[in-house]
């Protein structure tokens, strides 16, 4: 009879650990399938971020171009924003690229390119025909408030009309 209840009682132990290991093998499935999805939603929005700043790249067609043209950011942050100025005229181009703010709460400065005593306008640069050089802008909030401000750029020294564009800057809630 001994033999009896070891066995129940070894068959009993045995159904306890499985329905256990089932469980634990469940919720760690369960667990790593939400893991990949989310990382499977993080990248597809970064993957189309990209695409869709690489297109605007390739599709330069103007002497000012500012990527993206409109950006949120948190208040008392900051973020990065591309500007290329391309020559598409005939003769070399000289020019200096200037950024001024809409709002005085917003801070918008040229990322190491900027003369000794200024953030807000560069050196002196030329272009050849065909050829496009491309600026860093950061654009920081000076912890104001909830609103919808902007950043101006102008390429100084050009004769093109269209030689000033913006972009338009939410600051957003934490």
């Amino acid at each position: 009879m001994q033999n009896k209840k070891g066995a129940i009682e070894l068959s009993m132990t045995t159904i306890i650990v499985i329905v256990i290991g089932v469980t634990l093998l469940s919720l760690a499935l369960v667990w790593v399938r939400g893991v990949f999805r989310n990382l499977g939603d993080i990248s597809d929005s970064t993957f189309d971020n990209a695409r869709d700043i690489i297109n605007q790249v390739q599709n330069v067609d103007k002497l000012l171009t500012v990527i993206p043209s409109e950006t949120s950011i948190e208040q008392g942050k900051d973020d990065a924003i591309q500007v290329i100025v391309a020559n598409l005229e005939q003769t070399p181009l000289t020019a200096q690229l200037e950024v001024a703010s809409s709002d005085q709460k917003l801070e918008c400065f040229i990322f190491n390119a900027a003369t000794p005593d200024s953030k807000e306008r560069t050196s002196s640069f030329t272009l050849r025909s065909g050829d496009q050089k491309a600026f860093a802008v950061i654009i920081k909030d000076l912890n104001g408030g909830l609103r919808t401000a902007g950043c101006t750029f102008r390429v100084v020294g050009s004769l093109d009309p269209d030689n000033e564009r913006s972009v338009i800057v939410r600051v957003i809630k934490e």
